[in-house]
Order: C-alpha cells, then sequence, then structure tokens
C-alpha cells in the first residue's frame, strides 16, 4: 500500500516596499545581502515602470538580484532595464 502523497505548499511573498530602516543594516537588508552573497537569486517585479515598483526593482538590482520585471505597457521598460544592467545584473 502506497502513503498517501503529501500536499506541498509554495509560499509567495512580495515585497512591495522596504522602509528606510530595513535598508541599512536592518535583518531584511542583512537578509538580502546574505542570499545574494550565497545564492543566485532572481527577483519578479510588477509595475516596475514607475514609484514603489521601481525603487523595489533598482533596491534589489542593487542588491545583487538579477530581475524579470513587468509592466502594463512594456515598452516603458527600457529605461529601468538599462539602470538595472548598468549595477551588473542580469533584467528582462
Amino acid at each position: 500500500m502506497t502513503p498517501p502523497i503529501k500536499e506541498r505548499t509554495l509560499e509567495v511573498r512580495s515585497i512591495d516596499f522596504i522602509p528606510e530602516s530595513e535598508r541599512h543594516g536592518g535583518l531584511l537588508s542583512q537578509f538580502t545581502l546574505w542570499l545574494s552573497a550565497n545564492l543566485q537569486v532572481t527577483a519578479i517585479v510588477t509595475g516596475a515602470t514607475y514609484g514603489i515598483g521601481r525603487a523595489s526593482a533598482l533596491a534589489l538590482a542593487q542588491a545583487g538580484w538579477d530581475l524579470v520585471l513587468t509592466d502594463l505597457d512594456p515598452s516603458t521598460l527600457d529605461p529601468v532595464l538599462t539602470e538595472a544592467r548598468a549595477m551588473g545584473v542580469q533584467a528582462i
């Protein structure tokens, strides 16, 4: 008799905004630096052309994360992609 298959749940978390207090020396900042130093990490950022989405994408790029960027108007992503790539990460 085969044992029942356990369901696995994938938890997806969205970081829409990283507070200023967490950017410099906070726990999230330290975790982000550890991840980028030990793993190849990729973030998917929606609404990456303006505002919080753009700020999040560039903060993650600065921390060494590769990026998959989306927006309602994909033609407006080029400046963000160029800026992220200039930081040495892969961005599509």
